[in-house]
């Protein structure tokens, strides 16, 4: 992508060519135009240019190809301007072999003298034909011309303008004025004559080198009957865009966002999966809650247990990990866990005031788990054949309006500016793929800059709007595509189905299922009971099992809870209180595997009312605790 716009831009701005006739001193002292104008904006221009000097062998002439129409109203102030194409078509040089470029905006001519390198004068005649495009102003036409060219590189001596207009127009209307960059010198200088339809202006000094001489009149709508028009090339950039902002939607679709189906219900997380793998491979994010729901297994694994001490927790170490079956990513947290105590227990309180630092290395930890063994990586790499088809449409979409751009306005500017819009929203969309930080920032800030150049040309600078904001809208999705095809892999994605499966049992389960599973293990509801947290069901999976029988985990100790009083609703009132505590102080951890992107479930937030109930319910849990 970016070799085909560094193609285009070297292609652009190489170097248009100026007026020049060999290496030798010269001087222009004539340069007479003809230009004929017909009813359908079409013209035909004859120019008669004689130079003199000591050696001339080659003469450059630069021929615009595109218009800018300025139109004001009675006082003289700019109402609009309006930036058309123009065709150069049917270029002739009489006796001279020449050469025609095309370059944005313009043509290059350049005329090779038939006898060698020619001394004293030297006359040559260049003709060539213009068909003007429609300015898409409704209410006035216009004439609009630089008729003697701006950035010839001597001075002339001479010069002689003849424009015949097809039909009669308003005398009041014509102006003639001679231009020196963007600066109008007005008519002084020029005297300017009008007989029936033919207006001829005659220079009475020399013109200085780079000042030009431009035509503008302002005609009645209708003026002109049959003119080309750019509305073939608006319609192509509009049902271009739309329909391949349709096609990144469905590749995004197809392959770039976590499918949410599953094939059957599971009564247990797969293979052995632990809360905090299964908050991960739910949406690529290591959070506090999945660190949370990891204290809450060691506690029901017989490693830890939790008792309540007035308005704080303390978490205990009950037993040393088993050096065989542990995973880098526990022990991690569970050493540095209680370092952050006296070494056999921690409270929320000593916590909070701790860096974490072995919160975030367990984090960490945890991805790499995955994404450092093919067989266990949820989510593809950075380059994937999706994000490869992202890209070729993105490119594809990138030239049309390019072609389309260019076309409808011939400006060299809007071709610039396309080209650094479109590298600017591709290097934002690649910049941001696995960033986070700075350079997240930078990818947001890049396609910013894209739109804001896209919106200024095409809105404010040809005045397309309907185009424009669709342009906007496939730069918009290119940069999402490219950025977020997260997709997963084949094992993620059978990972995600049977966890959907699971989550969706404790969402489902009824009172007569659970009776059964209560009555083989006594101990489920404190079992699933960490899965259910980190999958945001905690709430409703307390509620499902209150009117049935079930011990009280020996793990966490209460004043206000006993065998005797024990239901699950209650405990789970005082357990959130403790799993809000604990994800307060490690709020500030959150690991994520910048490879999901689109690819994971935002479940947390989205997904599931409960953890808003979870939230309601920890505020009550606390004012018990304060009432005790």
């Amino acid at each position: 992508m970016m070799l085909v716009l560094a193609l285009l831009l070297t292609m652009i701005l190489a170097p248009c060519g100026t007026a020049k006739a060999g290496t030798a001193a010269f001087k222009t002292t004539g340069f007479n135009v003809r230009i004929n104008v017909n009813t359908d904006n079409t013209a035909t221009v004859d120019e008669e240019i004689t130079l003199s000097g000591s050696a001339i062998d080659t003469l450059t002439r630069r021929i615009p190809a595109r218009s800018v129409i300025v139109y004001r109203d009675d006082a003289g102030k700019t109402i609009k301007t309006v930036r058309t194409p123009v065709r150069v078509e049917n270029i002739h040089v009489e006796n001279d072999s020449f050469t025609v470029k095309r370059r944005p905006g313009s043509r290059i001519v350049t005329i090779k003298n038939q006898g060698g390198n020619a001394k004293g004068k030297k006359t040559y005649h260049l003709s060539y034909e213009l068909v003007c495009f429609d300015d898409t102003v409704n209410s006035s036409d216009c004439f609009s011309s630089m008729v003697l060219p701006q950035d010839w590189e001597t001075a002339i001596d001479k010069a002689v303008i003849t424009l015949t207009m097809p039909k009669k127009f308003a005398r009041k209307n014509v102006k003639i004025e001679a231009v020196q960059g963007n600066e109008n010198l007005g008519s002084d200088g020029i005297k300017t004559s009008i007989q029936g339809r033919t207006i001829t202006s005659r220079t009475t000094r020399t013109l200085s080198k780079g000042t030009g001489i431009k035509a503008e009149i302002n005609l009645p709508e209708g003026y002109f009957q049959g003119e080309r028009s750019a509305f073939l090339y608006r319609i192509m950039i509009i049902a271009g865009c739309l329909l391949l902002s349709i096609i990144l939607a469905l590749l995004w679709y197809r392959f770039g966002r976590a499918k949410r189906s599953f094939s059957t219900v599971e009564k247990e997380p797969p293979d052995a999966m632990t809360p905090p793998e299964a908050g991960y491979i739910l949406d690529g994010v290591v959070g506090a809650k999945d660190l949370v729901s990891m204290v809450l297994w060691f506690c029901d694994r017989g490693y830890a247990s939790i008792k309540e001490e007035g308005k704080d927790w303390r978490i205990c170490r009950m037993q040393d990990l088993p050096a065989e079956q542990v995973k880098d990513y526990q022990k991690t947290f569970f050493d540095g866990l209680f370092a952050a105590g006296d070494g056999d227990s921690v409270t929320l309180e000593a916590l909070k005031k701790q860096d974490c630092l072995f919160s975030r290395a367990a984090a960490k930890q945890l991805i790499e788990y995955f994404s450092r063994n093919r067989k266990r990586r949820i989510f593809p790499g950075k380059v994937t054949m999706q994000r490869a088809a992202a890209c070729l449409v993105t490119v594809a979409g990138f030239l049309m309006v390019f072609f389309g751009v260019h076309s409808m306005s011939g400006d060299l500017v809007a071709d610039v500016i396309v080209i650094a819009a479109a590298g600017l929203c591709f290097a934002g969309g690649v910049a941001g793929i696995g960033g986070d930080g700075r350079r997240n920032l930078l990818s947001w800030l890049l396609l910013a800059v894209s739109l804001a150049l896209l919106g200024w040309m095409l809105i404010g600078r040809l005045h397309v709007l309907v185009a424009g904001l669709l342009v906007l809208l496939f730069a918009a999705a290119s940069y999402l595509v490219v950025r977020f095809m997260g997709g997963r892999t084949r094992y993620g994605n059978e990972a995600l189905q049977r966890l959907l499966g699971f989550r969706e049992y404790i969402r489902m389960a009824d009172g007569e299922k659970l009776v059964q599973e209560a009555e083989n293990n006594p101990y489920y509801y404190s079992n699933m009971l960490p899965y259910a947290y980190v999958l945001g069901t905690a709430k409703k999976w307390s509620k499902k099992f209150e009117p049935i029988s079930t011990p009280l985990p020996d793990w966490y100790a209460s004043p206000l809870l006993t065998e005797e009083n024990f239901d699950t609703w209650a405990f789970f009132r005082r357990l959130a209180g403790f799993t809000k505590a604990l994800a307060a102080a490690l709020a500030e951890i959150e690991a994520k595997d910048t490879l999901s992107a689109f690819g994971g479930l935002r479940h947390r937030k989205a997904d599931d009312q409960d953890a808003a109930g979870q939230d309601e319910e920890t505020g009550k849990a606390e004012e018990e605790n304060e009432d005790a």
